[in-house]
């Protein structure tokens, strides 16, 4: 797994620093070029259920196309949106909140 790529409120566009995490796994899928990855987007739990799962898929879709258009080719992509169902911190705070506004990307080979 790598470090979280991280999004704003409401927002599908990864925030600046995310690049630097973002430029890490391009690197890498360029030394391994037959890596196969997930992409899972997630949100706090500001919204409805069904607007934040939708918001987690363009997240995630976002990422992929980011990576896509530097290289990385689509087919070694699986992306999957889970809304607000898998926090990693608590919603109660503005941190926690921040935290799970995120997009993992899990190495599966």
């Amino acid at each position: 797994m790598t470090p979280d790529i991280l999004f704003n409120t409401g927002n599908a566009n990864f925030r600046q620093e995310s690049y630097s995490v973002l430029i890490k796994i391009i690197e890498e899928v360029k030394q391994y070029p037959n890596v196969q990855f997930k992409i899972e987007g997630h949100t706090d739990s500001v919204g409805d259920l069904s607007s934040n799962k939708r918001l987690s898929q363009t997240r995630a879709n976002t990422v992929r196309n980011y990576l896509v258009s530097e290289g990385v080719p689509l087919e070694h992509i699986v992306v999957e949106g889970f809304g607000e169902t898998k926090p990693i911190a608590s919603n109660l705070s503005e941190e926690g909140r921040r935290k799970n506004r995120r997009v993992e990307i899990i190495i599966m080979n």
